[in-house]
Parts: structure tokens; sequence; C-alpha cells
């Protein structure tokens, strides 16, 4: 006999003046609220609650980031960023022998100076950059090693590459 799906809750917790707080899903909202309430510190300021069920948790889960990306909830960090997009002007590398980590770096780099790509956005994936100028991805790794060590880029466990606050447009 086929499973059938498990419905579960997006839920949403709003502070003060309806300021979203939180997204989040569960098959069982109002226990996730009572762990919420014991470990998150930012429950103390939840004024209000909102469930909406779906018929399955894959539902649920693209209803989810959708609502963190549009809404921007002041306490999820996953999901709650822009992505940054590429360029119509990277040229591909692979012509060149030696040096494509660097050229790479240098073209991120180039992005973020002319503030195409702003702090906290989500640089596009190392698989998508390495592609779009045609290299492996260990030279892409490579290249974005040597912008996480010079903090031009920060590492977020889970989340990915991201500008780094501190980096800048001349």
């Amino acid at each position: 006999m086929p499973r059938t799906p498990e419905r579960t809750a997006l839920y949403r917790f709003y502070g003060e003046c309806d300021r979203l707080l939180y997204v989040g899903i569960s098959k069982n909202p109002d226990q996730r609220w009572k762990e919420h309430k014991q470990l998150s510190p930012w429950s103390r300021q939840v004024s209000r609650r909102e469930v909406e069920w779906f018929a399955s948790r894959s539902a649920a889960s693209v209803a989810e980031v959708a609502a963190i990306k549009s809404e921007r909830p002041a306490h999820n960090g996953r999901d709650n960023f822009e992505t940054a997009q590429l360029g119509d002007n990277w040229p591909s590398l692979a012509a060149i022998k030696r040096g494509k980590a660097d050229a790479l770096a240098e073209l991120i780099r180039q992005e973020i100076r002319s503030a195409r790509w702003r702090p906290g956005q989500k640089t596009p994936s190392r698989e998508v950059m390495a592609a779009a100028v045609g290299v492996s991805l260990s030279t892409a790794e490579l290249a974005t090693v040597t912008l996480v060590r010079e903090g031009v880029l920060v590492h977020r466990d889970g989340a990915g590459l991201f500008v780094s606050q501190r980096a800048s447009s001349p």
C-alpha cells in the first residue's frame, strides 16, 4: 500500500507591530512552539502565531524557503539571503595554462568592487562559477579559499559562501 504524505504546517511567529520573527515547518507546530520557547532567546518577543497546513512535507518545505526569501524574518539564518548573479562579461578561462584560480578570484573581486555583488549576498555556487568560466570545480574551490583567507568572502556552515561585510567597492 503506498504511503500517503504527512500533512506539515508552515508556521510564522510575529512580534510587536507584526514584525515577522521566524518561519518554520513542523508536523506538530504546537510542540515546535514549546521547543522554541525553551531554546530560542527571541521567543519572548512573540505576540502572535500563524499556521498554514500543506498536504506534504515537501510542499511545506518549498513554501518555507519562499517565505523566508520574500518575507525576511528576523531570526531565520538559513535561506534568508539574496544570491548574487554572475555578470554577463565573465570570460572563459579554459585556455589559460597557469593561474586559472587567480584569474577566477580576480573576476569575483571585480564583481564586488563594481558593487554588483554586495556585502551579505550569497555568491553563486562554486559549480556555477566553474561552469561559467570553463574551469574545474577544484579550481573554483582554490579561488574561493583564497578569497575566504583574504576576508573577501565568508563561509557559513550549511548555507554557502557570502560576500564579507568587510568587502566594499572602491
